[in-house]
C-alpha cells in the first residue's frame, strides 16, 4: 500500500514532526524494531524519535541520516531539508502547561495528562501504533480489535493512558485527511471526559478499552 508522506519541512511541532518521520518509514512497511536492527541501534532510541520524545540530537545527526535513508530518501538534497526540519522540531513546544506534574506515581497508572513523564515504553507503543495501522489498512471502515496483554502491574494502563490515547488524538492514525476519534473507557465506567461528543462517535474512531478483565469479575470482586 503507498503511503502519504506528509512534508516535513517548515516551523512544526515534535509531534508534527515524528508523525512525518513515522509515515516514511510505515511507507517502506518498516517496523521501528526492523529499522534499528537495519541501523544498528537501540530500539528505544528510535523508538523515541518516532514518537516524538525525543527528536534526534546533533550527536545522533548520522544516524538520523542512517534512518532516513533506509526509509527511502537516497536524495542528498531530500536528506539535508529533513535535518534542516530538525532544529525548530527539537525546540518546539508542544504547546503543553509549563508546570510539571510530580513524576513518581507509586502504584497509580499514568493517564494522559501524565504522557509527557512516560519513559521508556516508546518501543512498545511504535509497536502497538503499527499493529493498528495494519488493522485499519486491511479492514478498512470494518470493526477490528487488537489486545494488549502482560501482568498485573506491568503498565499496561499507562501505556494506552498516556502513550496510545494522546498518540491517537494527535492524528498518530490519520490518513488521507481523515481524522480517527479516540475513547478511552473500562466496562464498568463511562468514557473519559475527555473523548469525543456522542455526534464524534459516529465517525471513524478507536475505542480503547482499559481493565477489560472486569467482565470476568462479578459484582462481588470473585471470579464467575
Amino acid at each position: 500500500m503507498a503511503h502519504e508522506i506528509p512534508d516535513p519541512h517548515g516551523d512544526q511541532t515534535r509531534t508534527e514532526f515524528a508523525r512525518a518521520l513515522t509515515a516514511l518509514r510505515t511507507g517502506e512497511d518498516l517496523t521501528v524494531r526492523e529499522l534499528a536492527r537495519r541501523v544498528d541501534a537501540p530500539v528505544a532510541t528510535l523508538g523515541d524519535h518516532f514518537a516524538g520524545r525525543h527528536p534526534p540530537k546533533p550527536s545522533q545527526i548520522d544516524l538520523f541520516r542512517a534512518i532516513v535513508a533506509e526509509c527511502g530518501v537516497n536524495d542528498l538534497n531530500e536528506i539535508e531539508r529533513w535535518l534542516r526540519a530538525l532544529d525548530p522540531a527539537r525546540y518546539a513546544s508542544d504547546g503543553r502547561a509549563a508546570k510539571r506534574a510530580a513524576p513518581y506515581r507509586g502504584l497509580e497508572p499514568y493517564g494522559e495528562e501524565y504522557a509527557e513523564l512516560l519513559f521508556g515504553r516508546a518501543a512498545a507503543l511504535a509497536e502497538v501504533l503499527d499493529h493498528l495501522r495494519a488493522l485499519r489498512d486491511a479492514l478498512g471502515p470494518s470493526a477490528g480489535m487488537l489486545v494488549l496483554v502482560g501482568p498485573s502491574g506491568s503498565g499496561k494502563s499507562s501505556l494506552l493512558g498516556a502513550g496510545l490515547v494522546p498518540a491517537l488524538r494527535q492524528g498518530a492514525l490519520d490518513t488521507g485527511g481523515r481524522h480517527l476519534g479516540c475513547t478511552l473507557t473500562t466496562p464498568s465506567g463511562a468514557p473519559d471526559a475527555l473523548g469525543p461528543s456522542a455526534s464524534e462517535m459516529r465517525k471513524p474512531s478507536v475505542l480503547v478499552f482499559d481493565q477489560l478483565e472486569e467482565v470476568l469479575v462479578n459484582p462481588a470482586g470473585s471470579a464467575p
